[in-house]
């Protein structure tokens, strides 16, 4: 017999992408890149902010909350002026996912 799935949290639950990796471009382009975030929970999500670890990238937030099992994603605008080699920014998330 095979085992029914559990069923999702009472509250809301961010899933998202540990690791995205953007493209190789060129020094002094900007891109946008699109992060999906999904609502693994029971409970509608909300982000209410993201803080990156540089100025260089800025971020637009889904502008309603997530439904639960809902999705929608992050977009994030990198502006490479200035920047050489490898580059690697980190994205903080608050959300209100009790975890």
């Amino acid at each position: 017999a095979q085992d029914a799935p559990p069923p999702p949290p009472d509250g809301p639950r961010l899933e998202i992408e540990r690791t995205v990796r953007f493209e190789e471009i060129v020094q002094g382009t900007v891109i946008e890149l699109k992060v999906p975030v999904k609502n693994g929970g029971g409970a509608p999500l909300t982000i209410h902010k993201v803080e990156p670890s540089c100025g260089c990238t800025a971020v637009r937030l889904p502008s309603a909350p997530i439904p639960p099992g809902g999705a929608d994603e992050l977009v994030l605008r990198y502006d490479s002026t200035e920047k050489l080699g490898t580059q690697s920014v980190q994205l903080h998330v608050y959300s209100d996912d009790p975890t």
